[in-house]
């Protein structure tokens, strides 16, 4: 889960790379897209192209003749920039402002390999900021409220034995670890010096609970389920549901940053000719999460919630008085848990559908009568036979 760091995805033949925000700058316009991207690699001589080695002049050489001497290493660049002119994303990678690459990448808008992913977006900022960095004052506190309490329990346990100096009580036995020895003196001339106190504990560890309580719900850990022995589904849904819903806005923004460049890759990918239709517009793919999915999710639980308050309403009421009108109660309901009511029938189609029920159910009384009055002829022809 990417709560703390800007990511880099390049997508390869064989899989993903990633790279941390220490190895890679972007630079954005004023709407937030992508201008360019410069990725920075420490690469071995032995990890060269040949082509590579021949533009910076190396010597081929053998890997047990590498491992013999000390191996070079290059800071390599790759540079990922959208021309404006081709309409296409260029790419090349470059060792000391030589380039390196036998070829320049290219790819259409919608299929550029390498997708910057951010929390977050800030308005005039090239990089995001992350959940960690929005709750920096609370792991702050909470690392020196740790320390501090650790300190504070570590000088606890150091405790001191005073002995009253007019004490005629022997400290040297005292010192003895010998159990039993019979030491001559008063008890209230002794007495043990502790250094802390319990009440400063408990409020430290207080204040310590509270900042984690904050974090595990910011980053939806399972810290903050209550803790007992009977701990519902109904609550731990409850909390899946607050976090999906504070983090919507978060969701909606991975969509549009990750979920549909990765899916235009894997779209051209799994078919070349849906995947250019689908990069050139012409086939439209909609990523349903964040806040759209969450508008979806809800009306969901509305349904669920409808369902089973009806289900314990409505046969309650049909026992108690039979003047309950169902159809209205379910309407109050629906209109209660703001459902639309677009799936229930007009009254033009319930006509309809009363009429059709009608005509099937007179269509299966006169094939009815036609069968007994075929089976009332035979028999009727049978008895005829006997007689004769």
């Amino acid at each position: 889960k990417m709560t703390h760091l800007n990511t880099l995805l390049e997508r390869t033949p064989t899989g993903f790379n990633v790279y941390s925000a220490l190895d890679y700058v972007v630079d954005r316009d004023l709407e937030g897209n992508v201008r360019a991207i410069v990725i920075k690699q420490i690469a071995k001589e032995e990890d060269l192209t040949a082509y590579a080695k021949q533009q910076l002049n190396i010597i081929e050489r053998s890997y047990l003749e590498i491992q013999d001497t000390t191996s070079r290493e290059f800071e390599m660049y790759t540079l990922v920039y959208w021309d404006k002119q081709q309409q296409l994303w260029i790419s090349g990678q470059y060792i000391d402002d030589i380039p390196v690459h036998e070829e320049e990448g290219k790819a259409s808008k919608n299929l550029c390999p390498y997708i910057p992913v951010r929390w977050s977006a800030r308005s005039g900022e090239w990089f995001g900021r992350g959940q960690v960095e929005m709750f920096a004052g609370d792991f702050l506190k909470l690392s020196a409220l740790s320390r501090a309490l650790a300190d504070y329990e570590d000088g606890s346990t150091n405790v001191k034995v005073v002995v009253s100096p007019n004490s005629s009580m022997d400290v040297d036995k005292l010192d003895d670890p010998e159990s039993g020895l019979v030491i001559l003196g008063e008890p209230n001339e002794i007495q043990a010096l502790e250094f802390g106190q319990y009440q400063k504990i408990q409020a430290l560890q207080q204040s310590i609970n509270t900042i984690v309580q904050r974090l595990s719900t910011a980053f939806m850990l399972g810290l903050n389920q209550r803790q007992g022995e009977r701990v519902t589904a109904y609550e731990v849904q409850l909390q899946a549901q607050d976090a999906e819903i504070t983090l919507g806005g978060v969701y909606s923004l991975l969509s549009q940053s990750l979920h549909l460049p990765l899916a235009y890759l894997l779209c051209y990918e799994l078919d070349k000719d849906v995947g250019a239709a689908v990069a050139a517009g012409e086939i439209n793919v909609q990523i349903i999460t964040g806040v759209q999915a969450l508008s979806r999710n809800a009306e969901l639980q509305q349904w669920v919630q409808l369902t089973q308050e009806l289900g314990l309403i409505i046969p309650t009421l049909k026992q108690v008085s039979p003047r309950f009108n169902t159809d209205k109660i379910i309407e109050r309901f629906m209109l209660g848990h703001g459902v639309n009511n677009e799936f229930l029938y007009t009254p033009q189609e319930m006509q309809a559908i009363l009429e059709q029920q009608q005509q099937q159910l007179q269509q299966t009384q006169y094939q009815e009568r036609t069968i007994n009055s075929q089976d009332a002829l035979v028999e009727a022809s049978q008895e005829l036979g006997g007689l004769s």
